[in-house]
C-alpha cells in the first residue's frame, strides 16, 4: 500500500473511532445536559410567563411559586409543555391558554422542566420590570 493511502485510511479509522466514542458518551448522558434550561425558558416561555416567572397580564400565569410547577412530577410538567393547555384544559381560565410546544426536542423540554422546578424557583426577583415606563 502506498504511504498516502495508509495516511488516508489511518485518518478515517481515527475519525470513526472518535465518532463511536462520542456516541457512547452521548448515549450515557441525560438529554437535558446538552441544553441550557434557562436559555430555552427565555426563548420559548418568557414572552408569556415573564423573564422571572412572574407572569405577564392575560398571556401567562406566574410560574415562580406555582403549586403545579413545584409539586407535579417532571413528566406531568413536560407533557403540559408539549401539549399546551387550551379550552377546557386550561387551568387558569382568565389567561389566554398555552400553545403546544410539541416541536421542541426531548432534551429541550427536560432542560426547561429542570429550570422551572429548580432554577426559576430560587432565582432572584426581577428588579427591572419588562414593561417599565419610558
Amino acid at each position: 500500500m502506498r504511504p498516502k493511502a495508509k495516511t488516508v485510511l489511518g485518518s478515517i479509522a481515527i475519525g470513526l473511532g472518535c465518532i463511536l466514542t462520542q456516541t457512547q458518551v452521548f448515549a450515557d448522558t441525560p438529554a437535558n445536559q446538552f441544553w441550557n434550561g434557562e436559555k430555552q425558558y427565555q426563548v420559548h416561555c418568557s414572552s408569556c410567563h415573564g423573564n422571572w416567572g412572574q407572569g405577564i397580564g392575560i398571556f401567562g400565569p406566574p410560574l415562580k411559586g406555582d403549586p403545579f410547577v413545584v409539586n407535579a412530577g417532571a413528566k406531568v410538567v413536560a407533557q403540559t409543555i408539549i401539549d399546551g393547555r387550551q379550552g377546557p384544559y386550561k387551568h387558569f381560565k382568565a389567561y389566554s391558554g398555552m400553545p403546544e410546544f410539541n416541536f421542541l426536542a426531548e432534551g429541550e423540554v427536560e432542560a426547561i422542566v429542570d429550570y422551572l422546578k429548580n432554577g426559576l424557583q430560587t432565582a432572584a426577583p426581577n428588579t427591572y420590570p419588562m414593561h417599565s415606563p419610558s
